[in-house]
């Protein structure tokens, strides 16, 4: 579990140089920061959904909605971060987030994400 924290926190560093021209650097940073505790729990590795996660979430829907093409650029940082840090999405823990964050995501988030159709 160390080493797979570890692998996550050294993946986010790789992230700033691989979220594109399409999405800034600077508004992918925060997606990271905002999402970040809940890719632990998207990804199988821990089993528990922190309280940090729904209130990024929070967090995140509420820049997505102020931002222009918010929902396809917060799609793409949190499509990245996946790719880098090689997490698969489990696509019922998707669904259990929004439920016990008691939240709609403003953004979209699936097992097979591909923002170019958002």
């Amino acid at each position: 579990m160390k080493n797979q924290i570890r692998d996550l926190i050294c993946a986010t560093l790789v992230l700033s140089i691989v979220c594109g021209s399409a999405v800034t650097t600077d508004y992918c940073s925060r997606v990271e920061k905002y999402f970040f505790p809940c890719m632990v729990y998207v990804g199988g590795i821990s089993g528990d959904l922190t309280g940090k996660c729904c209130r990024g979430i929070e967090k995140l829907n509420k820049r997505t909605k102020q931002t222009e093409n918010g929902s396809s650029m917060t799609c793409q940082c949190i499509e990245n971060m996946a790719y880098v840090m090689n997490i698969p999405f489990d696509g019922s823990r998707i669904g259990d987030m929004s439920a016990k964050c008691n939240l709609h995501f403003s953004f979209p988030i699936s097992v097979r994400m591909d923002c170019s159709r958002v």
